[in-house]
């Protein structure tokens, strides 16, 4: 664990090449499903769009790669992205080895990725160059077309994104035993006997309800625009605290260097400055004339003494120290509710998600006072809980983010006292019913579904330009590739998932409430091969030069479905 403590460990040639590694085969990736269009139809998007990328010349061509074996292919049961970060790496680590053996001078490429990974390196230890993260580019991404609303996401230059990222995980190594255990997103997994994660959220709050073996309270609050609302004084300020916790409780010393680039990466963004006065300039490039991008209003961020005007307040979405912040400024919340909990009291937090529980009703109203009172003492605004008449289709509106105490139990809709009971409680993309039984949030159902659609779609936008290939070579690969968003690309009888919509709910179990949810995805998947080849029919693609007799397509069935997967 210890050499795990050390700064320098994270900016070796090793850890930087791997990451570097990685990076490139999600960009082989991204060329990859550009080939999948492009060998539909020329008139696609060119693969070969990213090839002026910095990042391109420290690789070799990718022909050069050394490929895995199929058995160890079968073995890792990587992902596509996972194996070829793998292979791009023995490359890489060969090519060096055998300049060294022969004594010859390396290729043009190695010499580059050295003289980067060097770079970095001089960035991050040599104070004398001053260097620090530059402000990163902010893409407006839509959130809701209805309301024309835009995320704006940062994405940072790539020797930027290689810090801070590294310097993340360096300072959440160091701070994760200080973290409650409350908390289970963005965890390092350092601590060998804990385990925190969205899985062992669901599990923990199912054994909760197993143990106590009473009805229980729920209530549930979610923050208002959690990263864009962080104050920077306050996260500094608890930022400070936990080092110093970190050296009297772990004797841990938190490097000078990570402590400055923490400063560094607040000073690189707000959102007040970056993206609120200049909200018409980043909408516009992305074509968006009468588009938003929403916060919250100058009035709630002073009801907490965060002042918009005097103060830099928001951290970037997609920036990898931000899920530190995260986790180090509600660590004071989490240990505010936990030591006014009892025995019967269970809180989970993910994030800015949370989940309350407790045998006693008016017990249950006073923590979720005392989270709230929490947040605002580090200045984050909480949406304001709400009551409801009865359960029904109002409870799940968008617009009920968070919920005042609610009995979790069976609903009996003919009973005046059980009206306002909710059988289902709903928790990181969850739904778990009082009597245990677990099955997928119907939101996340509805956005696999839209997700199959799009992927139908894109192929039939492709298939109108000029089909280079038949129809039944098309649908072929649209099959292919609404499996391995479903399933991944498995090897049948394997537990191995990755990347793929069903290793998100492994905690899923069979039960007739869920069988009727992904048979209907099983369903739909289906039918979009269908539609798919209803839409070819009126299509001109070219014959199949072929004396051969043409075999109807595969159908791969129950073994490759979604409902296969929880059985």
């Amino acid at each position: 664990m210890k050499d795990r403590l050390e700064i320098k460990g994270y900016f070796t040639d090793k850890e930087l090449i791997k990451i570097l590694c990685h990076k490139r085969a999600i960009i082989a990736k991204k060329g990859h499903d550009d080939h999948f269009f492009r060998n539909i139809s020329p008139k696609a998007i060119s693969p070969h769009k990213h090839l002026d990328k910095e990042i391109f010349s420290f690789f070799p061509p990718r022909s050069k790669w050394i490929r895995l074996t199929k058995r160890e292919r079968a073995i890792r049961g990587s992902n596509t992205v996972d194996t070829n970060a793998v292979q791009l790496e023995r490359t890489i680590w060969r090519e060096v080895k055998r300049c060294e053996r022969l004594g010859i001078v390396q290729p043009c490429w190695l010499k580059k990725l050295l003289a980067f990974t060097e770079k970095i390196r001089e960035d991050v230890f040599d104070e004398s160059r001053n260097f620090k993260i530059s402000s990163p580019r902010v893409i407006p991404v839509i959130k809701d077309i209805k309301e024309k609303t835009y995320r704006p996401i940062s994405v940072f230059e790539l020797n930027d994104l290689i810090i801070t990222r590294q310097m993340a995980r360096y300072l959440s190594n160091c701070f994760d035993p200080l973290f409650s255990d409350s908390s289970y997103a963005f965890r390092t997994g350092i601590q060998k006997d804990k385990v925190f994660n969205h899985h062992k959220a669901i599990e923990d709050i199912i054994e909760f309800k197993r143990k106590v073996g009473k009805p229980l309270f729920v209530a549930e609050c979610d923050i208002k625009k959690f990263y864009d609302c962080i104050n920077h004084s306050k996260i500094t300020e608890k930022f400070n605290e936990i080092i110093i916790e970190a050296k009297e409780k772990l004797g841990i010393a938190i490097d000078n260097r990570a402590v400055f680039f923490f400063n560094s990466y607040l000073a690189a963004f707000s959102f007040n400055d970056d993206i609120k006065k200049n909200e018409k300039k980043l909408l516009s490039k992305v074509g968006a004339i009468s588009g938003t991008i929403p916060w919250v209003k100058d009035s709630e961020l002073l009801d907490i003494n965060s002042d918009p005007k005097t103060e830099r307040i928001g951290v970037p979405q997609g920036g990898a120290i931000s899920c530190l912040i995260a986790n180090i400024l509600l660590t004071h919340v989490d240990r505010t509710v936990n030591a006014n909990s009892d025995g019967n009291t269970f809180y989970g937090r993910f994030c800015d998600d949370m989940v309350l529980m407790h045998t006693e009703k008016e017990k249950c109203e006073s923590l979720l006072e005392t989270y709230q009172t929490a947040l605002k003492e580090v200045k984050l605004i909480s949406h304001k809980p709400l009551p409801f008449k009865e359960y029904g289709k109002a409870f799940w509106d968008d617009s009920l983010k968070s919920k005042l105490p609610y009995k979790w139990a069976i609903n009996y809709r003919t009973k005046e006292h059980s009206k306002r009971n909710v059988p289902w409680l709903s928790f990181v993309g969850y739904q778990i019913r009082y009597d245990g039984v677990v099955r997928v949030r119907n939101k996340s159902i509805k956005k696999e579904l839209k997700k199959q659609v799009a992927e139908t779609d894109k192929i039939i936008n492709v298939a109108r330009k000029t089909p280079r290939i038949n129809r039944m070579a098309i649908k072929f690969r649209l099959q292919q590739r609404l499996i391995s968003m479903s399933v991944s690309r498995f090897k049948f009888g394997s537990s191995k998932m990755s990347m793929c919509w069903c290793a998100g709910f492994k905690v899923l179990k069979s039960n007739p409430n869920l069988t009727n949810q992904i048979r209907r995805l099983d369903r739909n998947r289906e039918k979009q091969l269908r539609r798919l080849e209803l839409y070819l029919k009126d299509i001109k693609t070219p014959v199949r030069k072929t004396k051969k007799e043409v075999t109807p397509l595969k159908y791969y069935g129950h073994n490759y479905s979604y409902h296969k997967q929880f059985v």
